[in-house]
């Protein structure tokens, strides 16, 4: 009687242990949710001069694009996918697109701080291009080539890339960012409250587009 008795007590200590270690697991895991839907947050609030917008500022998903100049899946993504993505989402008005600058070597930071020399209305056809050309332009005689691409001064161009105010400019987004996110490669976009460290397909695009339930027209 004694020993059943003793069993009890055990039983019921080791149900409230159980539980007060449920409740602590799950109100880290509530914490971490919240912190994690903060840093979102900061991410789709933060500002960059640099960035590039196209898209209606009222559609229902924005989309924030990490890139690095010199990424062989960003180019990919950008002469592959985002064409189909920009008739399909951007320009029916269903998704605002936000390209931010992620220098992953040398290269695609002196090609971020040349491009950033772009006027604006000309940058995102000059992108697509630094894209389209990655193979051709990579290499020793990079500077000159990123010249001609962005229809620049050679001279210009040799000083920006040796001018470290600018090169730190062209790094800023990168610096912002991973104050917040665990960025480990590119391209990476942000969806709402998700990170997607991946070369997101079309249909992989269209999936996540299905659970926003946005407007057929």
């Amino acid at each position: 009687m004694l020993f059943r008795k003793i069993n009890h007590v055990l039983d019921v200590r080791v149900i409230i242990f159980c539980a007060l270690i449920f409740f602590l697991v799950s109100e880290s895991e509530f914490v971490r949710a919240a912190d994690t839907k903060g840093a979102y947050d900061s991410i789709f609030l933060a500002t960059d001069p640099q960035q590039l917008v196209f898209g209606k500022d009222d559609a229902p998903v924005t989309v924030i694009e990490y890139t690095a100049l010199t990424c062989a899946h960003c180019a990919y993504f950008h002469n592959t996918i985002l064409p189909e993505i920009r008739k399909k989402y951007i320009d029916t008005g269903k998704v605002r697109f936000i390209f931010r600058h992620f220098p992953i070597d040398h290269y695609s930071l002196k090609a971020t701080a040349i491009v950033n020399q772009v006027p604006l209305p000309k940058r995102l056809a000059t992108i697509d291009r630094i894209f389209a050309e990655q193979k051709d332009w990579m290499g020793e005689q990079a500077v000159e080539k990123l010249a001609h691409i962005c229809n620049l001064p050679v001279d210009k161009c040799q000083k920006v890339v040796s001018d470290q105010e600018i090169l730190n400019q062209a790094l800023h987004p990168r610096l912002e960012v991973e104050k917040i996110a665990s960025i480990e490669g590119t391209p990476t976009f942000f969806i709402d409250d998700k990170m997607y460290s991946m070369t997101l397909t079309l249909a992989e695009f269209d999936k996540i587009m299905e659970q926003k339930k946005l407007p057929s027209q």
